[in-house]
């Protein structure tokens, strides 16, 4: 499962990020999805960011809580500078 989400970035103002759960089975890489969602999507809808997560907030009715998903993900361009 993928999340795109906006987040802040000192250059462009803002950029894709994608938080992504994935299948116990699964050993995808960051640069294995850009690399799947440059050639499936348009550059600026291509995730700058990709964060792996085992699972995603969501509400008692089983809906994403995108604000949450949101302000986790607001400044993560700065936090991506640190690693």
């Amino acid at each position: 499962m993928q999340l795109n989400l906006n987040s802040t970035d000192p250059r462009w103002g803002e950029a894709v990020a994608a938080g992504v759960v994935l299948k116990s089975e699964s050993t995808l890489t960051k640069e294995e999805i850009i690399e799947y969602c440059r050639h499936k999507l348009s550059g600026y809808k291509t995730p700058k960011y990709v964060v792996f997560r085992t699972s995603l907030p969501t509400t008692s009715a089983g809906k994403l809580l995108k604000r949450s998903l949101k302000d986790e993900y607001q400044n993560i361009s700065q936090e991506m500078e640190k690693i």
